[in-house]
């Protein structure tokens, strides 16, 4: 006990151990007994009867917590009060007590066990409940738990790593990044890193984090394709860009993806150039050219038209996506066969009309060694 406690005579003090071990042993009517011998309103009287009434399963944390804050030195009423607040469920309460308690009792490896507990609790809790949150699509609670847990335990890399995923699903982008420098580079921080450099719109940290995850990381190699998209796209010239927003992709806007997307092409057009006259004020027209010289995209010789601003169906893009194959030496994506029974599982699937995002995914597939796409 601490010298500012007022002492007790040699009997007081047998009687309060006496009280305790009472009241530990089930016998609570022996223990209000021996405790009477105490002097009232001695703290160590108001401490005896708060260990009996916590045996007694009643809700001891503001008592006890107010006897602790008057002797802060005091160790046993910060002890009990972390008990009364982890029972009652209130664990960032808990783990405030127990570290006042290891402050005023240091080197004290049960108390520190017990911190070391809380605070895991502390942890899985709001791991759970902002995982709760999030499949609810409340993000901005989920971030609100995460946070409070994360002023308890400032060092916890799960947490920081939860509230920067909280962060990010609630539009916090800026609060997501000041997050990540305590995130470790495992595999979900990576991913986690990546995706908050994409949502910053730098997408050149986004591929360089999206290509150190390990290769069976799930979702890889669509985070690195939306990504190298995303890194290409903001180089491209006004038509590319265009092309790529399209909702209802034309012929002149498929050449133009088609070459941006797979440059290999403009080296092996080897072709006649063909004469098309409704290409002369196109900015795609090089692109045309290009394609039709190698074989992917054909038009009409005899009436000297392409066809630029006639949409694309998804037979059409699937051909050419299949001709470009051919010209690399390499293995087509399976495409769906448009609704007719025996598709694959697994096969591409264009939707009518199709977009420009679409074939841009479709084509990166054929962009890596082997025709990967995702090296």
């Amino acid at each position: 006990m601490p010298a500012s406690l007022a002492p007790l005579a040699e009997a007081e003090r047998v009687a309060a151990r006496q009280a305790v071990a009472a009241a530990e042993r089930g016998d609570l009517a022996l223990a209000r007994r021996t405790a009477a011998r105490l002097p009232q309103r001695h703290p160590v009287a108001r401490f005896v009867e708060l260990e009996i009434r916590f045996l007694e399963a009643a809700a001891i944390y503001p008592d006890c917590l107010q006897l602790a804050e008057e002797f802060p030195e005091w160790v046993a009423p910060w002890h009990l009060a972390a008990m009364a607040a982890r029972r009652s469920g209130d664990l960032l309460a808990a783990l405030g007590a127990a570290r006042r308690a290891v402050a005023a009792e240091a080197g004290s490896h049960r108390l520190q066990g017990l911190v070391q507990e809380l605070e895991a609790g502390v942890v899985e809790r709001a791991r759970s409940e902002a995982e709760r949150w999030l499949g609810a699509g409340e993000a901005a609670k989920a971030l609100g738990v995460a946070e409070q847990a994360l002023e308890a335990v400032p060092e916890s890399p799960e947490l920081r790593t939860l509230a920067a995923e909280a962060a990010l699903a609630a539009g916090r982008t800026d609060r997501a990044a000041a997050l990540l420098p305590a995130v470790p580079d495992s595999a979900n921080g990576l991913a986690l890193k990546g995706r908050v450099a994409g949502a910053l719109g730098q997408w050149d940290l986004a591929v360089s984090f999206f290509e150190k995850l390990p290769a069976a990381y799930p979702g890889r190699c669509d985070l690195l394709r939306r990504a190298r998209l995303e890194l290409r796209l903001a180089d491209a010239p006004p038509y590319v860009s265009k092309a790529l927003a399209s909702s209802a992709l034309t012929r002149a806007e498929l050449a133009a993806l088609l070459v941006w997307e797979v440059p290999e092409i403009t080296a092996l057009a080897q072709g006649a150039v063909p004469v098309f006259e409704d290409i002369v004020d196109l900015p795609q027209r090089g692109d045309i050219v290009t394609v039709a010289r190698a074989g992917v995209l054909r038009g009409d010789p005899v009436a000297r038209r392409f066809g630029a601003r006639r949409g694309v169906t998804p037979r059409e893009v699937a051909a050419a996506v299949e001709r470009v194959a051919v010209l690399l030496r390499r293995q087509p994506p399976q495409f769906c066969n448009h609704g007719a029974a025996g598709d694959a599982a697994g096969c591409v699937r264009l939707g009518t009309p199709v977009t420009g995002r679409e074939v841009a995914e479709v084509l990166q597939r054929l962009g890596g060694p082997g025709g990967e796409g995702c090296p």
